[in-house]
């Protein structure tokens, strides 16, 4: 009989300790679970001040400002030596460092795609500028040339061949800190003639006539007119379009 009662009692608290161990498990189950946190902390290398942020564990960082660094470009942010990938869940305390690139300042200059011209009188040259410093356009530059009555220059950039000769044209800001210079030559735009010939018979009956050509040497010559003359008139004589008449014997 005692056996049987000790082990109804054991039942009873065995059917006890499960009962209680249930409830436990359920009431742990509903308190909330204390949430774990990491502080992320940003070096800015000098840079504008950026906060240490407070994250909950596996969580990502998300619209991070970029520092800002007089001079400077920013690279990014980088956890040992390597750029931080912002997809990962944060897992630990961890410490961001900004890089940056030294923002190299542009050479301010007057640069024109040509510095040397060779024209004809009458041609015009618009000049082609590649580079000028900031805020300043072609109209508020100064032209000057070293020679008015080879080459002229415009305030819009062009310059006008007025006669054969050199010219240095030279450009620069108002303040005179900036300036380029180009050459001009400029040639004569007549083409000389070389030499004069005549094409047709050497001789002539007296009271007949022949016709001669002019052959002008180049053949592009600027002015090819062409003047007929008889030194002997009592012999032959020759009209405007080179008809030579024989008058009497003799040369």
């Amino acid at each position: 009989m005692k056996l049987k009662k000790g082990l109804k009692i054991a039942v009873v608290v065995l059917i006890i300790l499960v009962v209680i161990l249930t409830l436990l498990f359920f009431f742990l189950k509903k308190v909330p679970k204390e949430d774990i946190s990491y502080v992320v902390s940003f070096n800015s290398e000098g840079g504008s001040l950026v906060k240490d942020i407070i994250i909950k564990e596996k969580t990502k960082l998300e619209d991070i400002p970029e520092p800002t660094k007089d001079g400077y470009k920013f690279l990014g942010w980088y956890y040992q030596d390597s750029l931080f990938d912002f997809s990962q869940d944060i897992t630990d305390n961890l410490e961001l460092i900004a890089k940056w690139e030294e923002i190299v300042p542009e050479k301010e200059e007057i640069v024109i795609s040509q510095n040397y011209y060779e024209v004809k009188v009458g041609d015009t040259i618009t000049l082609e500028f590649t580079k000028l410093p900031q805020e300043i356009e072609v109209n508020n530059l100064i032209f000057t040339t070293s020679n008015s009555l080879v080459a002229k220059p415009s305030n819009d950039g062009t310059i006008k061949a007025l006669s054969p000769g050199k010219a240095t044209i030279l450009i620069k800001t108002k303040d005179n800190k900036f300036f380029t210079t180009c050459e001009v030559k400029v040639e004569s735009n007549i083409i000389e003639v070389t030499k004069v010939s005549i094409k047709g018979p050497s001789e002539v009956k007296v009271g007949e006539t022949i016709k001669l050509e002019a052959i002008i040497t180049p053949s592009n010559a600027t002015n090819k007119e062409v003047y007929w003359a008889s030194n002997k008139e009592s012999i032959a004589t020759i009209s405007d379009d080179g008809t030579l008449t024989g008058i009497k014997a003799g040369e």
